[in-house]
């Protein structure tokens, strides 16, 4: 009875007996619910927001509290009432604050108006009307300039970044159109984060920046500054993969290759150099499964990994197998073999595009089941 007491948070001599269906039981009565609402909701917030799993956690300041960014501010309010808490070691109140260019206080008085007054401080809470917002401009800018906009998927990770988009245009050196634009397009987007223009299908040396400067639009200073300030960081991009290129064509691909007898691919299973070697002899052996040549698919699997010790690749990684392809027909190898070394990749995702040409498909099918065998062979 003491330890039944104990359990239910009472005093013994709060126990009484009570009829049950197997006779006299010793029971306690304990009274549940009629809890505030806005204390439970207080008393759980920070459980609550600081559970929310993110794919990068922080932390900041000398707490132990880890989240998506720093918390400078909470608001909580339950039917206009300031609720009193406190989430990360920062208390609750009733002020937000807007953009950094317009860092006034925001009264917030609930939630049917918090959204207004952001939109009058310069930001967009709305993500889906962030996103459209972005797009609209986008089009608009490209069409303003006779172009249309390339590497549109960028806009979902965009709209992340910016609370007020504002697009502006920017041009960098007309003589860097000389690099392969794969890779400028590349650059620009993984890089930089800006979106490239294209006039006819042929690429531009001319970009869209967007930005979170709510007054660029009616700001001709600032809108250089901010356009100036892109292209200069990514003139250096360019102008250093403009070196590299031309080093890299200093030898040829099979040259390149020889260095993967330093790369390992997995744990216990050998070098990338081993590999390829491997996707050489079953890509000739499997190639007429495929209506491939078996003596070109055998030769795109020879080099199909040699770029990775390229310098263009150490640079730009998601350009691996299109270096391949150009360093290739430098190099004077056949048209069909260089465009198996790049198609040898694909598909890279689900909806990607598939290789064009069959010994493309011979190359990617063999690299795919090498991995698959070497990796489950190996636990």
């Amino acid at each position: 009875a003491l330890g039944f007491a104990r359990g239910r948070g009472v005093s013994a001599d709060q126990l009484e007996l009570v009829e049950g269906p197997k006779g006299q039981v010793v029971g306690a009565r304990i009274q549940t619910g009629g809890e505030s609402t806005g204390q439970l909701v207080a008393d759980n917030l920070a459980a609550l927001v600081l559970g929310i799993e993110v794919d990068r956690y922080m932390r900041w300041a000398d707490g132990e509290a880890r989240w998506a960014r720093p918390i400078h501010g909470v608001v909580a309010l339950l039917g206009g009432e300031l609720l009193q808490c406190s989430i990360a070691g920062v208390a609750s109140s009733r002020e937000t604050q807007g953009h950094r260019l317009a860092p006034s206080p925001i009264p917030v008085t609930g939630g049917d108006a918090y959204e207004a007054a952001l939109h009058a401080h310069f930001v967009l809470a709305n993500r889906e009307a962030r996103r459209a917002e972005i797009l609209a401009q986008l089009h608009q800018a490209a069409a303003n300039l006779g172009a249309t906009v390339g590497a549109l998927s960028l806009v979902d990770e965009v709209v992340d970044l910016v609370e007020w988009p504002s697009v502006i245009p920017a041009v960098f050196d007309a003589d860097l159109l000389k690099l392969p634009s794969r890779l400028l397009v590349e650059s620009m987007s993984v890089h930089q984060r800006v979106f490239p223009l294209f006039a006819g299908g042929v690429l531009l040396n001319r970009f869209l920046v967007v930005t979170n400067h709510p007054f660029v639009a009616e700001d001709a200073e600032a809108a250089d500054i901010v356009a100036r300030g892109n292209t200069k960081v990514l003139a250096s991009r360019f102008y250093d993969a403009r070196f590299f290129y031309a080093e890299d064509r200093k030898k040829t691909l099979a040259e390149h290759g020889q260095g993967l007898h330093k790369m390992r691919w997995i744990r216990d299973g050998g070098t990338m150099a081993d590999k390829q070697d491997r996707v050489r002899q079953l890509a000739s052996a499997l190639a007429p499964r495929f209506g491939a040549d078996p003596a070109r698919a055998a030769r795109a699997g020879a080099l199909c990994k040699s770029d990775l010790t390229s310098q263009m690749v150490g640079e730009f990684p998601e350009l691996q197998g299109h270096v391949g392809r150009l360093l290739a027909a430098h190099d004077g190898e056949d048209a069909t073999v260089a465009q198996a070394i790049e198609e040898h990749y694909l598909p890279r995702f689900s909806g990607d595009a598939l290789p064009a040409c069959p010994e493309g498909s011979t190359v990617a099918i063999t690299d795919r089941l090498d991995s698959l065998v070497g990796c489950f062979s190996r636990g």
